[in-house]
């Protein structure tokens, strides 16, 4: 797994935006899309990109710190999955000029970095409490979610990161 970001200081932030675009460019020509912009988004464990086109939508380009190809892969399959069989929009993968979910880049440093691209889903960040009727419709998502999991079929490799009080022992000793 390959480290890209840096962000210990203002500076070695800076670098790694200027950085994560060059990689967005070089990986958005592993894409059939013609874009009409490209802007930076936001830098947290993934750098995104909002690519945005004439005739076939928005899109958002992720370009991933620590995270195993197999694990993005397999997010997106996932994804795939609740897309299937939700009536509740969510991003999904897409594809690129040779069929794989995820493109891994070489940042000519002997480092790869994985991305991926999904396509936009609008919605607004819900500042404040939550009304009774807001809770009955995240209830209910909720139970719709545990559906589809309890039916979902693991796919050969399918993987995801580990997230728990062993995960984070071993980053602290890492």
């Amino acid at each position: 797994m390959d480290k890209i970001f840096q962000l210990d200081s203002d500076e070695s932030i800076q670098e790694t935006i200027v950085q994560t675009k060059r990689l967005a460019l070089s990986a958005f020509q592993n894409y059939d899309l013609d874009w009409t912009q490209i802007r930076f988004n936001q830098l947290s464990d993934t750098a995104t990109f909002v690519i945005e086109t004439s005739n076939d939508g928005t899109f958002l380009l992720r370009i991933h710190s620590e995270m195993k190809k197999e694990a993005i892969d397999s997010e997106l399959a996932w994804l795939e999955a609740l897309n299937d069989r939700l009536d509740t929009p969510v991003p999904i993968g897409v594809l690129d000029r040779n069929g794989s979910r995820s493109v891994t880049i070489d940042q000519g440093t002997g480092h790869n970095a994985h991305v991926s691209l999904m396509r936009w889903v609008e919605g607004e960040h819900k500042s404040g409490g939550l009304t009774e009727d807001e809770i009955i419709k995240e209830g209910i998502l909720l139970a719709k979610l545990h559906s589809v999991a309890q039916n979902f079929e693991l796919p050969s490799g399918f993987e995801r990161p580990e997230w728990g009080s062993k995960a984070l022992y071993k980053q602290r000793q890492g």
